[in-house]
């Protein structure tokens, strides 16, 4: 496994970059998200980043209960700065790629610009362990680029890997099938919104829940525990 990605180096400049770059656009898209979280009591942010997204939540949404991930303590920092003291937020400084998911834990997963860090091999492990940890009917919210397969979008995101992993080391070159992983993985988009002409998307998507997954996840766990008697 590659190291992670280290965006503490431009965590103080990420806002004025992401500004630079695509204006309010990025928060336009991310924000777009919370409509759908008004019924959540428990999620999980994967990949905060500098909290501009965390503090809109938990002011519109004061009684939601929060984990966030996130490996890069000085966005950790930043995010904790934005945050009122009585949020109710649990932050877990670590690599989500090595993090232990809770199991059935959460109604609503969030993950802003972050699974564009990872290559499709990484998202093929990392998809069904997040999966795992959400509650029958959850929604997965995420907000990404889109490759809309056109002259602009190609340019616009080699130009943001080719940075991104020289200023990070980010481990990916290239956008991952990222609505491929999550349908094989029993979820169903159920809603989206475009934004910038197309290059960003803010997509809902809800977990299917298949009663017989869980009975052969049970006999799989039966079969394991005899062979070890």
């Amino acid at each position: 496994m590659k190291p992670v990605a280290n965006f503490n180096g431009v965590a103080r400049y990420y806002r004025w970059l992401e500004y630079a770059a695509f204006g309010r656009e990025l928060e336009r898209c991310r924000f777009a998200l919370l409509p759908h979280l008004a019924e959540a009591q428990q999620v999980l942010i994967l990949g905060e980043g500098d909290g501009r997204f965390l503090r809109r939540l938990v002011k519109m949404y004061p009684s939601t209960r929060v984990d966030v991930v996130e490996s890069s303590m000085r966005m950790l920092q930043l995010t904790r700065e934005r945050l009122p003291s009585e949020a109710s937020v649990h932050f877990h400084p670590v690599d989500a790629r090595r993090w232990r998911f809770p199991d059935r834990k959460y109604d609503a997963i969030v993950s802003c610009f972050f699974l564009d860090c990872f290559t499709p091999k990484t998202l093929r492990d990392l998809v069904p362990r997040v999966s795992a940890s959400v509650k029958p009917g959850a929604r997965w919210l995420l907000a990404e680029f889109a490759d809309e397969h056109t002259l602009r979008s190609r340019v616009w995101l080699a130009g943001l890997y080719w940075f991104f992993r020289t200023a990070t080391g980010l481990e990916s070159r290239q956008l991952a099938p990222f609505g491929e992983l999550l349908s094989g993985n029993e979820w169903q988009r159920v809603g989206s919104e475009t934004f910038a002409g197309g290059l960003l998307r803010a997509e809902c998507w809800r977990e299917m829940f298949f009663p017989r997954r869980d009975v052969v996840c049970g006999l799989n766990k039966l079969a394991k525990v005899a062979a070890e008697h």
